[in-house]
């Protein structure tokens, strides 16, 4: 989903047996030693990916160390998100992609293996939790974000969230600057466009915070797959 905002998580949501939509204009533009990581889950019939960027502290990203990163990331999601979602989600691939230069060098986390949540039955896929990376900078260039979806039905209160679940998501993005670092990677938000217009390389920031605006259940618009012609 993209919304306007330059520097968050991109989440899109194909139908299974399409292809998961790693494009967006966004994309071509450079970031210096820097890699977007894309974890993505499913409950059989819709995918939800999530986009989340990262700076390479040691310099010269190469393909190995996109593949640490990778291999960290889907590790991190499958043990410290996913517990919390609905026994209907499953994880898939999470893909690294290097923006460096182009072409981008890609890779995944294969044959690493995929674990279901543990929560019991979902709410719809289209239901998501909305969550905050901040940088210390105003929005919307130094604000990240994320959608997270198979909200199971056990926390769910009419339209809000239960406040344990929705700190235990919290809790796990909480953890991600201090379980990542001895990878020699950091959670950083990238703005790549600025007034409408892709900026020549972009401007990379670190994440400092995770913040909750509220416990509202939102939606978003399930898109079409974009295919190159």
């Amino acid at each position: 989903m993209h919304s306007g905002l330059d520097s968050e998580w991109r989440m899109t949501v194909t139908i299974v047996n399409g292809e998961i939509d790693m494009s967006n204009d966004d994309d071509l533009v450079t970031a210096l030693d820097c890699a977007d990581i894309a974890v993505s889950y499913t409950d059989g019939e819709v995918v939800a990916q999530n986009t989340l960027s990262f700076l390479d502290t040691d310099g010269g990203t190469s393909r190995i160390r996109l593949q640490t990163l990778v291999d960290f990331m889907h590790d991190w999601h499958t043990t410290q998100v996913m517990p919390f979602l609905s026994i209907e989600a499953q994880s898939l691939d999470t893909i690294g992609i290097g923006l460096t230069t182009f072409p981008n060098d890609v890779t995944d986390s294969h044959p690493k293996p995929n674990v279901n949540g543990t929560g019991g039955a979902a709410i719809p896929m289209v239901c998501c939790f909305r969550i905050d990376f901040q940088t210390g900078n105003p929005w919307p260039h130094g604000i990240g974000r994320n959608f997270v979806t198979s909200i199971p039905e056990s926390v769910v209160n009419k339209s809000h969230v239960d406040v344990t679940w929705a700190n235990n998501i919290k809790t796990a993005y909480d953890t991600l600057p201090i379980d990542i670092a001895p990878t020699h990677w950091q959670w950083v938000v990238l703005s790549r466009r600025f007034g409408g217009i892709n900026r020549a390389s972009a401007v990379i920031q670190p994440v400092i915070s995770v913040t909750i605006p509220d416990l509202r259940i939102r939606t978003y618009r399930q898109r079409l797959p974009r295919f190159g012609t």
